[in-house]
């Protein structure tokens, strides 16, 4: 498939506000599970929230407006106000709306203003999660009743996976070691059991919406195939983290803690990679296509 320089741009627009977007729901969901525990991270980790939320909100409208352009094939269709009132009405301009105000609720969840920042932030990434579940191959299937939770279940708990990678390399660089193992066990004791689930989740979406087994050779089933490839690899550094390097920081072991940052960084590179091959991929093709 040949890319013109539209398709470009605005895919790549669409890349990169998945990734932040995803770290911006996530970081709020480890502050509620784990504020209460951090002393010297806790407002680094805020910053690094407020920064991926406010990048989300940019990167989204900007996206959402330069779509446009990928339709007509030119970038002068960003300024055709037909094209954007027609945008802005479809099931993709209501998804971006509840986007864009989930993720203000974050900022203020962030920027803790006070009274409001707990709910804010718990509303907001419902409501950035339950947004994907507004538009796409989900939101038009005839089983949508029941496609539309499992995908919020499945991008709630890829938030919470993606999104703890930073906040745990920044709890190991900045709190005492004994500190840092604690949180990275309990952690790891929640992620043991939810963290599988996505792959559950994914599989039974996929049998619902690939019509058949051959459809697995389409792009669209590539992209499912990279996926579960990728979700085998990152379990398995998951495991060497929460079985080797974990138990190693509890015991004081320093070492540990730097090899530990480094698979914990391994970790983001690949989710934010298949992040964002996701939101390429199911903008060019659909499950159906061959």
């Amino acid at each position: 498939m040949f890319l013109t320089a539209p398709d470009t741009v605005v895919l790549g627009l669409r890349a990169l506000s998945f990734v932040v977007v995803f770290q911006a729901a996530g970081t709020v969901i480890f502050l509620r599970l784990f504020e209460s525990q951090l002393v010297l991270s806790a407002e680094v980790i805020r910053k690094l929230g407020a920064i991926a939320a406010a990048a989300g909100l940019l990167l989204t409208v900007i996206y959402h407006f330069s779509v446009p352009a990928r339709l007509t094939g030119t970038f002068l269709g960003i300024l055709d106000p037909s094209m954007q009132l027609l945008l802005f009405e479809s099931n993709a301009g209501v998804a971006r709306t509840v986007r864009v105000a989930g993720l203000c609720l974050l900022l203020v969840a962030f920027l803790k203003i006070e009274r409001f920042s707990y709910a804010a932030g718990l509303i907001g990434v419902m409501m950035v999660v339950a947004s994907f579940a507004l538009m796409g191959h989900t939101a038009t299937h005839n089983q949508r009743w029941l496609m539309g939770p499992l995908l919020i279940f499945h991008l709630a708990v890829v938030a919470f996976w993606f999104g703890a990678f930073l906040p745990l390399c920044l709890v190991a660089r900045s709190e005492v070691i004994s500190r840092a193992g604690s949180l990275i066990a309990q952690f790891s004791s929640v992620a043991v059991w939810l963290v599988p689930t996505i792959l559950v989740a994914g599989i039974v979406m996929s049998v619902f919406l690939l019509p058949n087994v051959e459809s697995l050779f389409t792009p669209y089933g590539s992209l499912i195939l990279t996926k579960v490839t990728g979700f085998g690899v990152l379990m398995g550094l998951a495991t060497l983290n929460k079985w080797r390097f974990g138990p190693r920081i509890c015991a004081g072991h320093t070492a540990s803690l730097a090899v530990f940052k480094r698979l914990v960084m391994i970790e983001w590179v690949a989710v934010a990679f298949l992040l964002a091959l996701t939101a390429i991929m199911t903008a060019l093709f659909s499950p159906a296509e061959h």
